[in-house]
């Protein structure tokens, strides 16, 4: 078997990462070579034995090389190019570095007078001799220089460079680069180049509102005097334009027609030229009266004496915010201030109607609540009051109140009713008569309780069913005889008043009893009562 070597062309190679490289290697008497491979350290990359792919190609049997595309950070490292014949492997080292050269922004636009930093990141740092920085190819400042009050930065540990005072002059394109020594005295060093950074530096313009930007305070259905966006030194492509309260853009003037309440917030100016913005704003009130009002519970309500009555909050729409006034049953001569109403535990003094009013300096509106506050009878009356006397026959009315929420039921009770209980608060009887004399009672009841007065019907009538106790109408005696007194009785209201009469002497007597004492003599003659 012939004797192989292995031998490499360059022991180090130092590239820029996204970079191709291709690792040279060489090996001799390749008859009879079984197999070419790569190693990264102790791990086998790539080899003859494996087909070309997206990160790897080269290492066959006859051009050992290793190419590897778009080298990333993470590819620097000791590569080992391998061969092997029979039971025989050697084997040469070639060392990778790959460095980085990345910037944050590409671009930056910046007011004069500023100062910015061109952000740069070299990575890694080995071998790094030099950081510097060119503007439109130009050198204009690396660390080796000495400072100076426009520039700093620019050295191996932190390539950035910062641009103190930044005027018109500066704007242009700006390039990271860095320096690598290979190594080798022979070999020129490596220029690392970043991307270009494009720098901007403008001179700010300003913005005017015509004829003023002061804020507006406004009543609604006025009109505002016509305010328009425009720069005075601007001249590079300016556009100018409003945004409204409700997001909507405008470029042509505002303030055309009078004012709603919808119009009112935050008028913004904008003027733009490329790359620069400038805006100015000012706020706009619009004041009106109340538009709406709203409570917080339903327009009525019914709660139970004695339980609390739910809070009421009035709420209305207006600019400036509105005051609350209430007025109601229980709310004082002048009303309750504010717009919380809050009656506490309920009385049936609380029972009525309720009204919210919101005003401002532009005008008043108002809402009502009906608050029903359920008790039982608090008191009963009757019309006419007190006790009734009347004449048989002649018709008896009487009428029955109760002071309750919800209205009671009314009932009336007597000796002559017709039935035992008479619905209704009218108790009505055509012709009265004795029959009807007696106590009547009223009572008033709801679910919540019940109550009753009553008075005393009093019927008048006159003398009847006459009789005499004792009940002959015929009496015979001896003249001389005692004979018992006569007594004479009548069904009559008031009390009847009697009299006796006497048909031959005429004599009249008055009294319910008749004494005759003793006995004349009368023929032929009667006794009228």
């Amino acid at each position: 078997m012939a004797r192989f070597g292995v031998t490499v062309s360059q022991r180090s190679y130092y590239i820029q990462a996204g970079d191709d490289v291709t690792l040279q290697c060489s090996i001799s008497s390749t008859d009879g070579l079984d197999r070419v491979y790569w190693k990264k350290r102790e791990r086998t990359v790539y080899g003859s034995d494996r087909g070309p792919n997206d990160k790897y190609s080269g290492s066959s049997i006859t051009d050992p090389s290793l190419t590897i595309h778009n080298t990333t950070l993470p590819d620097s490292e000791y590569y080992y190019c391998h061969g092997r014949k029979g039971n025989k492997d050697k084997s040469k080292h070639i060392y990778l570095q790959v460095t980085e050269v990345t910037v944050r922004k590409t671009s930056y636009t910046m007011p004069i007078g500023t100062s910015v930093t061109l952000e740069c990141t070299i990575l890694p740092r080995i071998g790094l001799t030099d950081v510097y920085w060119t503007k439109g190819g130009q050198q204009v400042y690396s660390y080796s220089r000495m400072p100076n009050p426009k520039y700093s930065g620019s050295w191996w540990f932190k390539p950035s460079l910062t641009i103190r005072n930044t005027v018109v002059g500066d704007t242009g394109n700006y390039t990271c680069k860095g320096q690598i020594s290979q190594g080798d005295v022979s070999s020129s060093p490596l220029i690392l180049t970043s991307s270009l950074i494009r720098l901007k530096v403008y001179k700010p313009f300003t913005v005017s509102i015509l004829p003023d930007s002061s804020n507006i305070i406004i009543e609604e259905g006025h009109h505002p005097q016509t305010r328009t966006c425009t720069s005075d030194d601007c001249s590079d492509d300016c556009e100018m334009e409003w945004t409204l309260p409700n997001g909507v853009k405008k470029r042509s003037n505002i303030f055309t027609k009078p004012i709603t309440k919808d119009e009112a917030g935050i008028y913004t100016c904008t003027v733009r030229s490329r790359n620069q913005t400038q805006s100015q704003s000012f706020y706009v009130t619009v004041n009106y009266g109340p538009k709406s009002i709203s409570l917080s519970s339903p327009n009525s309500m019914t709660v139970q004496e004695g339980h609390r009555i739910h809070p009421v909050t009035c709420q209305a729409e207006c600019s400036p915010a509105c005051s609350f006034v209430w007025t109601g049953p229980n709310t004082g001569k002048y009303g309750q201030s504010g717009a919380y109403l809050n009656l506490g535990y309920s009385n049936k003094r609380d029972r009525g109607i309720y009204s919210c009013m919101a005003y401002n300096d532009f005008g008043n509106i108002s809402s009502s609540l009906w608050i029903d506050v359920n008790y039982g009878p608090k008191t009963i009356s009757l019309s006419p009051p007190g006790d009734v006397s009347v004449p048989e026959g002649q018709q008896i009315s009487v009428g029955c109140q109760a002071d309750c929420s919800p209205s009671c039921d009314i009932n009336w009770t007597g000796p002559s009713t017709g039935l035992p209980r008479t619905r209704g608060p009218n108790l009505s009887i055509s012709k009265p008569d004795k029959s009807d004399n007696g106590v009547y009672v009223c009572t008033a009841s709801n679910e919540y309780g019940n109550k009753s007065t009553s008075l005393r019907i009093d019927v008048n009538y006159g003398g009847s069913d006459i009789r005499l106790v004792p009940e002959d109408t015929h009496y015979s005696y001896k003249e001389g005889t005692a004979i018992p007194d006569i007594r004479c009785v009548a069904d009559c209201n008031p009390t009847c008043e009697m009299s006796w009469y006497h048909d031959r002497t005429e004599h009249i007597t008055t009294g319910s009893n008749l004494s005759l004492r003793r006995i004349g003599k009368v023929k032929g003659r009667e006794l009228h009562v």
